[in-house]
């Protein structure tokens, strides 16, 4: 189920939640891959350039996604296809477009595409909970006594859910970012993978408040998230015999890296509180106080 997102006129532009979403947590994860990045050695210059190409491909891939999703809206009226203030961006098409920009762009600025991604995966799950707070996609009708009301039917809150489990995937691959300690090696390409499989397995979980089943039973976004975590599985075990990147000298520990997990959890119930706030005619508590 979805609605058209809350929108502000300024001036003759209008400023989409959706949008604001997506950019705040393109900025969080920008500063926590930035910092991740410059712990494991990476040259900061080139990383910032990297990242900087692979957001813009991320967006690209996000409309790109969601047109291809829904071409014949867009077949009708190809000229919307650059109305972007509109709305209308996939998440899983800004991975897309983002990690493959990321890792041609390290590649070709001499960067080790691996390191650079594994710095990248604990930012993508941080950026994607943020940017679940503007989403305009909503579950399927419950009568969960914390659902949401949307055009007058109580549907679970889908975009919470993902709030809760992106931000319990970045607490876990942000705990593992050090491997067994300060200064132990891990394989390349290790945190893209969990943070592939982890998420993954979390969406697959998560559809099924989403959508109706489909074929075999399955949703779409599943059988994709099937075959993501399978290939996560089988990157991890082909992995093993790969020599671990040499270390570099690391840095001071910046204010990211010197956070403590207790406060980066924090973040999870301010998100939801932030969610529920900005649609709080359709809380739960709206049908106690009505």
């Amino acid at each position: 189920m979805s609605r058209q997102p809350p929108m502000w006129p300024i001036g003759p532009f209008h400023i989409n939640l959706y949008g604001l979403a997506m950019g705040a947590g393109l900025l969080v994860g920008l500063f926590i891959a930035l910092s991740e990045a410059r712990r494991r050695g990476e040259d900061e210059d080139a990383f910032t350039t990297a990242i900087t190409i692979a957001v813009v491909a991320g967006l690209a891939g996000a409309r790109l996604l969601y047109v291809m999703l829904n071409l014949g809206i867009y077949a009708a009226e190809p000229a919307a296809i650059l109305r972007l203030w509109d709305g209308g961006l996939s998440l899983i098409g800004a991975l897309i477009g983002g990690g493959l920009a990321l890792y041609l762009t390290a590649r070709g600025l001499r960067l080790r595409p691996a390191v650079a991604l594994d710095a990248a995966a604990p930012a993508m799950a941080a950026g994607l909970a943020v940017g679940r707070v503007g989403c305009d996609l909503f579950g399927l009708p419950t009568t969960l006594p914390w659902a949401v009301n949307i055009a007058g039917q109580w549907v679970h809150p889908a975009q919470a859910y993902e709030i809760i489990t992106d931000g319990l995937l970045f607490l876990w691959l942000w705990s593992r970012r050090w491997a067994a300690g300060p200064g132990v090696r891990i394989r390349p390409g290790l945190q893209l993978a969990r943070f592939i499989g982890g998420y993954a397995i979390l969406r697959f979980l998560v559809e099924f408040t989403r959508e109706p089943r489909g074929a075999l039973w399955l949703s779409p976004a599943q059988w994709v998230s099937v075959a993501a975590a399978s290939a996560a599985v089988v990157w991890v075990r082909a992995g093993k015999g790969l020599p671990a990147p040499a270390l570099k000298p690391e840095p001071a520990p910046d204010l990211v890296q010197r956070l403590p997990l207790w406060g980066w959890a924090l973040f999870i119930p301010l998100l939801l509180v932030l969610y529920f706030a900005l649609n709080a005619g359709q809380a739960p508590w709206s049908r106690i106080l009505s």
